[in-house]
């Protein structure tokens, strides 16, 4: 019999959300249908063992970039149209089936976009970078 987690692979979905003033739009009743929605959602995939670990990221935070670190920008913009909202870590048997799971997110028809990445065994940029954190090869 096959190892079924052997023959499965992590993927990302990473949330990127419209502005926060489209819940402020909700009647109490709708953000609680909501968030029970998205209780649901995420409960199904943990007891399906899908779901490893996800979080919301707070509104704010900073960017840091340069040769050296020296910009530091404040971040989220709020000009910005989307912003990074949270995450969840998948492991499942493809990245069509982490695709379907995108599709089931229940803040879609409110304006989210889900944006689904598969986690590399290593850097495709650096290959002789090993991953290092997890416990990768290194």
């Amino acid at each position: 019999m096959p190892n079924q987690a052997a023959d499965r692979r992590p993927h990302l979905l990473i949330f990127r959300d419209a502005h926060p003033n489209v819940y402020a739009t909700l009647s109490a009743a709708q953000r609680q249908q909501l968030v029970q929605q998205w209780s649901a959602w995420v409960d199904g995939l943990m007891a399906e063992g899908k779901m490893q670990s996800g979080h919301p990221l707070e509104l704010g935070g900073s960017v840091v970039s340069g040769p050296r670190g020296e910009r530091v920008t404040d971040g989220p913009y709020a000009e910005a149209k989307e912003a990074v909202a949270g995450y969840l870590f998948l492991t499942v048997k493809d990245f069509a089936e982490a695709q379907a799971i995108a599709k089931q997110c229940p803040s879609l028809p409110h304006g989210i976009s889900v944006e689904v990445r598969a986690v590399a065994a290593f850097s495709p940029v650096l290959p002789d970078l090993r991953s290092r954190p997890g416990g990768g090869e290194g």
